[in-house]
């Protein structure tokens, strides 16, 4: 009995160092990767209308997030919505205006705040114009950088144009969101394979 019980430390005592020596050389397998935490603050102007004015631009400016933050969610980042964890929307519009005046600098102090790795910011401008046969153009700039808490820039920036063409405006509204979203997804997801 003596002599099995032995046998059984040595067994797992052996086991033991397998594991640990397992987790050294392959964390990875041991310990699951946490994900990435971000939170994207959007700016957006719709016809020289700032989605701070309210009104039908504001369910855009929303609609625009949503897709970006779905892009994210499907690579695997942890996306936390400003919208959701601000208690007054006051609060809010203070803190997008501190990151539209220092970009930098509000970054260290938006990751603090929202408890994220990482701030993207994006600038979505979109103007629409009617084409001669009817059809409603959307043409949107979309402008992004990142900084992680460190207020050290991601570079992961981009800028790129799009133009759309629909019958209907909101149809051509809601294309140019997806499109800027699913690059802002995509540009932070070949970020992320790049190691960081």
């Amino acid at each position: 009995m003596v002599r099995c019980v032995c046998e059984m430390k040595d067994a797992l005592a052996g086991f033991l160092a397998a594991l640990l020596l397992t987790g050294i050389l392959f964390p990875g397998a041991v310990i699951a990767e946490a994900p990435f935490r971000i939170v994207v603050l959007p700016f957006y102007t719709e016809g020289g209308v700032d989605s701070r004015d309210g009104g039908a631009v504001t369910l855009d400016y929303r609609r625009a997030l949503r897709f970006i933050n779905n892009q994210l969610v499907r690579h695997n980042f942890e996306v936390i919505n400003p919208f959701a964890y601000e208690t007054a929307e006051q609060e809010y519009s203070r803190a997008l205006q501190q990151v539209r005046e220092n970009s930098p600098l509000a970054a260290g102090q938006m990751c603090k705040k929202y408890n994220t790795d990482a701030v993207y910011i994006i600038w979505l401008n979109l103007k629409l114009n009617r084409t001669y046969d009817g059809y409603c153009k959307a043409a949107a700039r979309l402008d992004g950088e990142g900084y992680d808490a460190a207020s050290r820039d991601l570079g992961a920036g981009l800028s790129k144009t799009f133009m759309i063409t629909r019958r209907h405006c909101d149809d051509a509204i809601a294309e140019v969101e997806k499109e800027a979203g699913d690059l802002v997804g995509r540009t932070l997801t070949a970020w992320t394979q790049k190691g960081q």
